[in-house]
C-alpha cells in the first residue's frame, strides 16, 4: 500500500512539471514574436530635429534653446581715411569734385590718421582716432595734373594743418565673427597745427554720429553725420556728412 501511495504521487509530480515545462516554452514562444524595446528613444533628440520649436526636452525637461550670444573682439589699430561732404548723397559730392578740380577739392575734404577701437564685454566699445588735414594752396594745387602731383603740391605748399580728435563710444552686434555692425556717437576736439606750435580750439567742439560694418574682421566702412556745438547748441550752417574707411587689425 505504501509503495502505490509513493508511486502515484511521484507520478503526479512529473505530470505537474511537465506542465510548468509547457507553458515556460509557450511563454518563451510568444516572447520571442512580440519582443518588448530595449529602451525609449531619447526625446531631447526628436525635439532638436524639429526646428519649428523653441523648446527642448532634457531628460523629460521641458527647457528653452540656447540664445544667440554676441561674438567677442578684441583690441583693433588700424589706420582710417575721411571725406566730409555738405549732405548725404556723397556719390555725387565726390563727382562733382573730381569735375570742379580733379583730385584738389577731395584732397582738402579728407583727413587721415591711426584709430584705436576698445571693445568693453561684447557688445560695446571705446574707439578714438587722431586725424590729419591740410589748408593749402589749392588753387595752385588745380594747376597739377594726376592725384599724385596735387597731393604732393598740396602738402609742400600747405600754409597750415589741423588734427580731429573724436571719441566714439558704441555698439556692436556681430552674429558671426566675419561680420558685425555698429553704431556710434560722441564727440570730437578739434586742433590747429601752425609751422610752430599746436592750438586747440575752444570756442567750438563737434558731435559726431554714425553706423558702420565690419568685414572679414580688417575692413571697416561708416557713414555719418556732424555738426559743430557751442556747449549743448548745434552751430547753424554748420552740420555735415562723412563716410569713412579703414584697416584694422
Amino acid at each position: 500500500m505504501v509503495v502505490d501511495t509513493l508511486l502515484r504521487i511521484i507520478h503526479m509530480k512529473q505530470k505537474t512539471c511537465l506542465l510548468l515545462l509547457f507553458f515556460l516554452l509557450a511563454a518563451g514562444i510568444v516572447d520571442a514574436q512580440n519582443p518588448l524595446p530595449k529602451h525609449q528613444p531619447d526625446r531631447q533628440k526628436r525635439n532638436q530635429s524639429d526646428t519649428s520649436r523653441s523648446e527642448v526636452f532634457v531628460d523629460g525637461v521641458k527647457t528653452p534653446k540656447r540664445k544667440y550670444r554676441n561674438q567677442e573682439d578684441h583690441a583693433r589699430f588700424g589706420i582710417k581715411c575721411y571725406y566730409n561732404a555738405p549732405g548725404p548723397q556723397i556719390v555725387q559730392s565726390v563727382r562733382s569734385d573730381y569735375q570742379n578740380s580733379g583730385y584738389v577739392d577731395i584732397i582738402g575734404k579728407s583727413t587721415v590718421g591711426p584709430s584705436l577701437r576698445i571693445p568693453l564685454g561684447r557688445t560695446f566699445y571705446l574707439q578714438t582716432e587722431a586725424l590729419f588735414g591740410l589748408y593749402s594752396d589749392w588753387e595752385g594745387a588745380k594747376r597739377e595734373q594726376g592725384f599724385w602731383n596735387q597731393l604732393t603740391y598740396s602738402y609742400s605748399n600747405r600754409t597750415s594743418s589741423y588734427m580731429w580728435v573724436p571719441v566714439y563710444v558704441g555698439v556692436r552686434w556681430a552674429p558671426i565673427k566675419v561680420f558685425a555692425v555698429r553704431g556710434f556717437v560722441g564727440p570730437r576736439l578739434n586742433f590747429l597745427i601752425s609751422s610752430e606750435s599746436m592750438s586747440f580750439v575752444k570756442d567750438h567742439y563737434t558731435l559726431m554720429a554714425g553706423g558702420g560694418l565690419d568685414l572679414l574682421r580688417i575692413f571697416s566702412i561708416e557713414m555719418g553725420y556732424q555738426t559743430d556745438m557751442s556747449r549743448f547748441s548745434p552751430i547753424v550752417g554748420s552740420d555735415g556728412w562723412f563716410v569713412a574707411a579703414s584697416l584694422m587689425f
